[in-house]
């Protein structure tokens, strides 16, 4: 146990190294997710014994950070940049109901708040930061198996204005949609993997508004505190 927290410790650190250095590698950012899931499922495998453990109470608070690479999404032929770069998300959030439904569909709502923050490496450097409301919902009916959908969207800042032909502006606004699944190691931390599709544009503001997109696979924790 002790040593799966040390390698959780490192995955983390290193992964933020790679965030905060530039330029991030692909395969540097992949390591780092990797070395952070391993050591997930090394601290995961004294809890296989544990009762299988309730969904979140109605009202409990969830803190959660989500890591992984930016990989281009090219959906209209006008959108030619393609983001190479990392990004960590983190976020809160409060369960809104109780189980809803019955069968394998019963599940939970999760209203939060979620920082976006991205470094991208190619075509150029920049950082991009962003606030995302964003809606959760998760099903309760597999034990500690949690599938999940999830969606928001918000203003982002980013250093690309200017820079790239699809943002002639800093101030844009990003949507996000994907799902996921969350393992309950105990009723408190679940480990999270997931994927989603971003689109960045200015909403009609300026002029020019072909947009960008990126996929966002990745690795990540919740811990409810209540």
């Amino acid at each position: 146990m002790e040593n799966g927290i040390v390698f959780y410790s490192t995955g983390w650190i290193s992964a933020a190294i790679s965030f905060k250095k530039g330029p991030v590698t692909l395969r540097a950012a992949s390591w780092s997710i990797l070395s952070t899931l391993v050591s997930l499922l090394a601290i995961a495998a004294p809890c296989h014994a544990d009762p299988v453990q309730p969904a979140p109470r109605l009202g409990s608070q969830e803190v959660a950070l989500a890591v992984g690479p930016m990989l281009p999404w090219r959906v209209k032929p006008a959108q030619s940049t393609k983001l190479f770069g990392l990004g960590a998300m983190p976020s809160w959030s409060m369960t809104l109901t109780d189980s809803i439904g019955s069968g394998w569909y019963a599940g939970q709502l999760r209203l939060g708040v979620e920082l976006v923050a991205l470094r991208t490496h190619e075509p150029v450097h920049s950082g991009s930061i962003g606030v995302t409301p964003k809606m959760t919902y998760a099903l309760t009916s597999l034990g500690p198996w949690r599938p999940f959908v999830e969606g928001g969207g918000g203003p982002l800042w980013s250093e690309l204005g200017g820079r790239v032909p699809e943002q002639p502006a800093a101030f844009n606004f990003v949507v996000m949609g994907g799902g996921g699944l969350s393992y309950f190691l105990t009723s408190q931390l679940a480990l999270n993997l997931g994927g989603r599709f971003y689109h960045i544009s200015n909403g009609g503001t300026r002029s020019t508004n072909r947009g960008l997109n990126f996929g966002f696979p990745y690795v990540g924790f919740s811990w409810f505190l209540f």
